[in-house]
């Protein structure tokens, strides 16, 4: 026995540190505090869905300070529970999903084919037939370090069977970075949308990083790339503006989808040698264009923006087939809506909001519905949710987010929530 004291202990070891996750959420339980949704105006169901982020800390001081990375704990709140990350067991922190994923569905139906996979929204489609996972074997590449290729599995969800592929991505530039944004499966043809950045100096001497976006269709019977399709923006050579390109389209697990939206940002120049210049006014953005991109027939067009967008604080925001485009004046809300199918018709709506846009620290649009999480005079723990209806403008709900009654706390603890 004495032979294998080494080995025995080692096992021992083992046993107790997975022991010791399996048991951690037990009793972390209690070592934060609850938060709930009261519902103070309209009806509760309308939050019924709604999942939010958010992030505590024991001290509000920190949250100035570079160490609340380290002391704030983020969580999951829904109508009915709040769900730490620390809370989850050993191998849910693994799968780094959050409590409320849709992913989680797929684990607990799919188990054997989801195992061993990258959880990434965005690297899986689902329809009633079947659900596709296409992964990149390596996101970063030095030329060195051999090809890239696809990673692809498919399960037929009414015979169980399980198809993979690998699929060599062609390159034709020496790409630093290829990450995979989007998995469609239109007219029969599976599509993989990604944004592959390359590094080139400028006239001012300092590296920029080059996006490009394109759309690989994959022929999974020859095991090939049918075609790749870059997708080009029009920019001014003689502009000194440096253009942002960002994919708006919402990552659905089972939304089929034939359009992309695309949002560029036209930014001022960046100085480097300018130390004066503060970092807002380096990273200024000048001007928006939105670009509609239809994933079957290759083709792009310009959506036009309200001339407001060009100067205020703005944003875009897409949902399925409507585009959300809106600025914040002081107390008002101007949003505009746009709609694919007639995309030079815009219906405006002001609405009239009880707090400043510098209050607000989460918005969504969902389903006709703007969704707002803003700051309160009474608590930094506590925070006012407001539903719009955007038909009319109506506020459907309002409700307080605010800790349990059970939780002692002190005005050094801080509560947050933002747009990630």
């Amino acid at each position: 026995m004495k032979r294998y004291w080494k080995l025995s202990t080692f096992i021992l070891i083992i046993i107790l540190t997975i022991g010791i996750f399996y048991l951690k959420p037990l009793f972390s339980h209690n070592e934060y505090p609850d938060f709930t949704i009261k519902t103070i105006k309209g009806d509760s169901t309308e939050i019924k869905d709604l999942t939010l982020q958010g992030y505590y800390s024991p001290d509000s001081k920190l949250q100035s300070n570079f160490s609340t990375m380290y002391s704030e704990k983020t969580f999951s709140l829904s109508h009915d529970q709040t769900i730490y990350d620390g809370q989850q067991s050993f191998f849910s922190q693994l799968s780094y999903l959050d409590s409320f994923s849709p992913l989680n569905r797929l684990q607990k139906e799919h188990k054997h084919f989801i195992r061993g996979k990258n959880l990434q929204l965005q690297n899986f489609f689902e329809d009633d037939s079947f659900i596709v996972y296409v992964n990149l074997d390596q996101e970063y590449l030095d030329k060195s370090s051999g090809k890239r290729f696809f990673d692809i599995s498919l399960l037929n969800k009414k015979t169980d069977e399980q198809l993979s592929y690998k699929i060599d991505l062609p390159e034709k530039k020496d790409y630093q970075y290829v990450g995979i944004q989007k998995i469609q499966i239109i007219n029969s043809s599976l599509s993989v949308v990604t944004r592959n950045e390359l590094s080139q100096t400028n006239n001012q001497d300092y590296q920029e990083e080059l996006q490009e976006y394109h759309i690989y269709q994959l022929d999974l019977g020859n095991q090939k790339v049918a075609t790749d399709n870059l997708i080009s923006f029009e920019k001014n050579p003689s502009s000194s503006e440096l253009t942002r390109v960002e994919l708006l389209s919402e990552t659905q697990l089972d939304q089929t989808s034939d359009d992309l939206i695309f949002c560029l940002f036209h930014d001022q120049p960046i100085n480097e040698q300018d130390e004066s210049a503060s970092l807002d006014s380096r990273s200024r953005i000048l001007d928006y264009e939105l670009v509609h991109y239809k994933i079957s027939t290759n083709e792009s067009k310009k959506i036009p923006l309200p001339k407001e967008f060009s100067t205020l604080n703005s944003a875009v925001i897409s949902d399925k087939k409507t585009l959300y485009s809106y600025y914040f004046i002081d107390k008002k809300l101007t949003i505009y809506t746009t709609t694919l199918s007639k995309p030079n018709e815009s219906s405006k709506l002001v609405i009239d909001l009880p707090v400043l846009e510098d209050s607000i620290e989460w918005e969504s649009i969902k389903n006709n519905k703007l969704y707002l999480v803003s700051a309160t005079k009474e608590s930094p723990l506590k925070k006012k949710l407001s539903i719009y209806h955007l038909t009319d403008g109506e506020l459907i709900y309002e409700g307080s987010i605010e800790p349990t009654a059970d939780n002692t706390l002190t005005k050094k603890n801080n509560l947050t929530f933002d747009n990630e």
